[in-house]
């Protein structure tokens, strides 16, 4: 016979909360410069990067709120960011403008 320790165990296994989702995080640098960028995460602090014109950045960050994009030359301070998305980097009067990819799938 299963003692009610060990179901309720086993209850509280099943509904443990799932580690953050990671989805593929994508930036595309249009522009004819390179791109210096840092990515902001919420609480953790600042990843600097650069892309090359026509590379491509990517990274996997855990699925949360507080992820924001800011480059130099970019013509917005900084730009909120959804793990899952490519964005693009284009080219406006030699700044850089953030865009999300037409394919991409439209923000809920």
């Amino acid at each position: 016979m299963v003692s009610a320790a060990v179901l309720a165990a086993a209850a509280l296994a099943e509904t443990a909360v799932a580690p953050a989702k990671r989805e593929p995080f994508r930036i595309v640098n249009e522009a004819s410069f390179t791109a210096s960028c840092s990515l902001m995460v919420l609480e953790h602090g600042f990843q600097p990067f650069e892309i090359d014109p026509g590379e491509t950045w990517s990274s996997r960050l855990p699925e949360k709120r507080g992820l924001r994009l800011i480059c130099l030359k970019g013509k917005t301070r900084d730009t909120p960011l959804r793990p899952g998305r490519t964005y693009r980097l284009i080219e406006v009067d030699g700044h850089l403008e953030i865009a999300p990819d037409a394919a991409a799938p439209p923000a809920p």
